[in-house]
């Protein structure tokens, strides 16, 4: 049985089709590739219980084959870390500026649509990690 490792680039192409970011885009290949693996191991650290899960950076691999659902979930969790310090810099630039003045200069519309982002993609991390624990349960009483 041949083993094959999930590369980390399976989570970013993943992470890239939850979001739209040109300037992602526009990076070297080594630069986008060196954001993406902040990300995803900010998206990992949050992803407690795959405490199974590692991530080889000099082969670009995970240390197993992922499974779907793991994969959705860590690049849900890249969203969430991709979209923070947009919202947490936008909040304050809105602190900074009196209410008249960040309505004119900012788009009011694009904070209320990152937030939703972020809470879309907290919501759906926490489903699918509570479906994860489910499955995992599930297999380990399968296992007595």
């Amino acid at each position: 049985m041949i083993i094959i490792n999930t590369p980390l680039e399976t989570v970013y192409d993943s992470f890239m089709q939850k979001t739209t970011d040109y300037k992602l885009l526009e990076l070297s290949q080594e630069d986008y590739y060196s954001e993406c693996l902040q990300l995803l191991k900010g998206a990992l650290a949050r992803f407690v219980l795959a405490e199974d899960i590692t991530i080889d950076s000099v082969l670009n691999e995970f240390n197993r084959e992922l499974t779907l659902l793991e994969i959705d979930i860590l690049s849900l969790g890249m969203v969430i870390h991709w979209v923070s310090p947009k919202v947490n810099s936008i909040e304050l630039m809105k602190m900074s500026l009196g209410s008249r003045d960040y309505q004119m200069y900012s788009q009011a519309n694009h904070i209320k649509e990152l937030l939703e982002m972020k809470n879309e993609a907290n919501r759906e991390f926490s489903y699918w990690i509570t479906q994860y624990s489910s499955k995992k349960a599930l297999e380990e009483l399968k296992k007595r």
